[in-house]
């Protein structure tokens, strides 16, 4: 996941605050104009964000299951020890730097590719 700067975050969020002011005003204080110059890119990054953190990755459910000495990747040990026979089938594939661990940048690799 892409980190993003606390400024346009900030940015995103003074900018919902004018424009939720503004909105709600009457007609009269509507004709006042107020320029930001927060990009749309900005807004889908913390839109994307705010939808992640309500609902956990497939990734972090996966961890939450699976993840037994609790390092927050997968180890092929783990997977063996679940006994899930589709997790240890695409295992070497999704660990694409071979050190018999997923990382979630990894399994997030994977998605994509088979998406």
């Amino acid at each position: 996941m892409e980190a993003i700067s606390l400024k346009k975050v900030t940015a995103v969020v003074l900018t919902c605050v004018i424009g939720s002011y503004f909105a709600s005003a009457s007609a009269d204080d509507a004709k006042l104009e107020v320029k930001t110059d927060v990009s749309s890119d900005v807004k889908a990054d913390v839109v994307k964000v705010i939808s992640e953190a309500k609902t956990p990755s497939k990734f972090a459910m996966l961890v939450e299951k699976f993840d037994l000495d609790k390092d927050g990747l997968l180890s092929k040990a783990e997977i063996e020890s679940s006994k899930s026979e589709k997790l240890l089938t695409v295992f070497s594939k999704i660990d694409l730097n071979t050190d018999s661990g997923i990382s979630e940048a990894e399994f997030n690799q994977y998605i994509a590719k088979v998406k």
